[in-house]
């Protein structure tokens, strides 16, 4: 059978990160540790056994075995209304008649955004560094990919100026906020900020 793919991922290539990654796991010797940031994976050291059996089991005596069936493809609506609560104790962040859509990671809710904005031609700005999976997904989308550097205090100004005026299509600037991220723990504390 003869697939016709479109060009953006007929031409795709892998990315260099995930080769690299799969190169040094390869070579590892038996007391090294490895990150891979060829993904968002996170350490499995997040991961709090207790807590998540604790809200496993809530989960299932408040809502029984449909909590494993297919829901709504915007998510699940408890965990929605909660979220919303959670955020808006910091102010009036989501509002009543916002949208809000639960994704499964960073790459489907890029993925969603893009295929509802973005249109072969159009250009990207991002910053660099990004996160390499949203440069991968504007490229499949068809997009022309323009990066612009972080300085101390954010984005390059100067560089993001031009970036902006170069000519042809529509323009998404895509921004990871890095100096804005904030990291809380699951009752609210603050822990760090990047």
């Amino acid at each position: 059978m003869n697939y016709q793919f479109r060009d953006e991922v007929r031409n795709a290539k892998k990315a260099a990160m995930g080769e690299m990654y799969h190169l040094a796991k390869e070579n590892l010797s038996s007391e090294d540790k490895l990150i891979n940031f060829a993904s968002g994976h996170p350490s499995m050291e997040v991961f709090q056994d207790k807590m998540i059996k604790k809200y496993m089991t809530l989960a299932m005596e408040e809502a029984g075995k449909e909590l494993f069936q297919y829901g709504a493809h915007v998510g699940y609506l408890p965990l929605r209304q909660t979220f919303r609560e959670f955020v808006n104790k910091r102010g009036n962040v989501i509002k009543s008649e916002d949208d809000l859509i639960i994704t499964y990671g960073a790459t489907e809710a890029i993925s969603l955004t893009i295929s509802a904005l973005i249109n072969r031609g159009d250009k990207v700005i991002v910053e660099i560094p990004s996160y390499v999976n949203a440069i991968k997904s504007f490229q499949l989308q068809g997009a022309k990919v323009i990066g612009v550097t972080l300085e101390e205090d954010g984005v390059n100004l100067v560089e993001l100026e031009d970036a902006m005026k170069q000519g042809g299509g529509d323009i998404l600037y895509y921004t990871q906020f890095w100096k804005s991220v904030r990291y809380y723990d699951v009752f609210g504390k603050k822990k760090s900020s990047v």
